[in-house]
């Protein structure tokens, strides 16, 4: 059976099945393999070659080459989605000034340039989206995806309406494996249909043990990011179409 996770057509431009989709999504991911370690780039643990897509525009056109599309796009916060620990802060309320958050104490968040308009681009495509985060002050992080905003005005908590955000107290369920597994049961889909995005090399293991398409992002959550993990979500799906599972 072809993975559930698809909304782009099956079939590329090209008409060349399976090899001629794989040679599309070639074709829109050359480039070199980013760095993973030092904050200068992202890449999905598959190792695909990293795509020359920094914008919405050019993400949108990297879609036109794919066969398939996650069925939902999942996020870690702190240091993915904005730069800082919210657990850190002193708690709400949270003044909003553009990316820019303030804690009661001062301490300050700051979202990611290009996260508000991929939020954007999530909500407008009617893509589904969900949290992932290892959180221990849960309510806060909620407030937060509250008041934070897409840029066409929209509640970063209405585009991810699943969230799991929780601190395992055994150090054994602190996988974020665990987050991923309930996601997907909470979406009605298999964790080889997600895409998930965190900073973390230890998160990114624990959502590949598990089939997630994982991408790390050690520098925040960037339009380059997105592509590089829509074409390794793309070839693992093609491969697993292509063995009839």
């Amino acid at each position: 059976m072809p993975p559930k996770a698809r909304r782009a057509r099956q079939t590329p431009a090209n008409g060349g099945g399976v090899q001629g989709a794989t040679e599309a999504a070639q074709g829109d991911a050359a480039g070199t393999r980013a760095a993973s370690g030092d904050g200068g780039g992202d890449e999905a643990a598959g190792g695909s070659a990293t795509p020359r897509a920094s914008t919405r525009a050019e993400v949108e056109g990297l879609l036109e080459g794919l066969c398939f599309c996650p069925e939902a796009f999942v996020f870690d916060l702190d240091d993915t989605l904005w730069r800082g620990d919210v657990d850190l802060t002193a708690g709400p309320p949270f003044p909003v000034d553009g990316r820019a958050v303030v804690a009661k104490d001062g301490q300050g968040l700051e979202l990611f340039p290009d996260v508000p308009q991929i939020f954007d681009w999530l909500d407008a495509g009617g893509r589904r989206a969900a949290v992932a985060s290892s959180t221990g002050r849960g309510e806060w992080a909620d407030r937060l995806l509250q008041l934070l905003q897409t840029g066409g005005g929209v509640p970063f908590a209405q585009v991810a309406a699943v969230r799991e955000m929780h601190r395992a107290e055994s150090v054994a369920n602190r996988s974020k494996a665990i987050h991923l597994k309930r996601i997907a049961e909470r979406l009605g889909c298999q964790p080889h249909d997600l895409l998930f995005f965190d900073n973390m090399a230890h998160n990114i293991e624990d959502g590949e043990s598990i089939g997630v398409t994982s991408c790390y992002t050690p520098a925040g959550l960037t339009w380059a990011s997105v592509a590089s993990g829509l074409v390794e979500f793309d070839r693992r799906a093609l491969a697993r179409a292509a063995a009839g599972e």
